[in-house]
């Protein structure tokens, strides 16, 4: 192709031969041959090229189903891990509720003691008061 075209404008050696002035009545017969030719070279190269980019564009596709793949693993991973502030929550209010009535079995506890420590104090002196006179 690039003996032909040169991939510039001026055209390749075989471009340039055929317009030289001096040469120029020998490939007179042989110019739609030559234009032929390079058109369908041409066409060739864009073929490939065409060719190609389609491999890109598969390769590209696997990718990106590859990436998709792993976003949406990702995000149940994601989702898996948001669950724990769920239980973190629901935990918490357990705790809290746990705590408030442990307090309150606590409360209740220590109200029993001291009356249970009021009645000792009484049983003691009401018994055993009438030994101190």
């Amino acid at each position: 192709m690039t003996e032909i075209t040169g991939g510039k404008a001026e055209g390749g050696k075989v471009a340039q031969a055929m317009l030289d002035p001096a040469s120029m009545s020998t490939y007179l017969p042989y110019y739609p041959l030559f234009k032929t030719l390079s058109k369908m070279v041409f066409l060739a190269m864009t073929q490939r090229k065409e060719i190609n980019f389609k491999r890109k564009i598969a390769s590209g596709g696997s990718q990106e189903d590859s990436i998709n793949n792993q976003c949406d693993s990702f995000k149940s991973q994601i989702d898996a891990l948001s669950v724990r502030e769920v239980v973190k929550a629901e935990s918490e209010r357990i705790t809290e509720g746990e705590k408030g009535w442990l307090e309150s079995k606590l409360a209740k506890t220590e109200n029993e003691i001291s009356k249970y420590e009021d009645m000792k104090a009484n049983l003691l002196e009401t018994y055993f008061g009438c030994l101190n006179e």
